[in-house]
């Protein structure tokens, strides 16, 4: 993400937070969301966990939720 206009370099998001639609900040993800890399663009967003996965916002990825969760 870049610091705004004129910005004369970029910076990595933290882990578990990913750039907004501007790519000129970086926010958490959501609970219930992860950072994901698409594959090979070296983009990152915050994607879904899937079923019966969970999150609690801000991470890298999802923990298995436990028998009755």
């Amino acid at each position: 993400m870049s610091g705004g206009e004129g910005a004369s370099s970029c910076d990595q998001c933290p882990s578990g937070w990913a750039t907004n639609g501007a790519r000129q900040s970086c926010d958490a993800c959501l609970p219930g969301k992860y950072e994901d890399e698409a594959e090979g663009d070296g983009q990152h967003t915050c994607a879904a966990c899937p079923e019966k996965w969970a999150s609690g916002g801000g991470l890298t990825s999802c923990s298995l939720c436990g028998e009755g969760e």
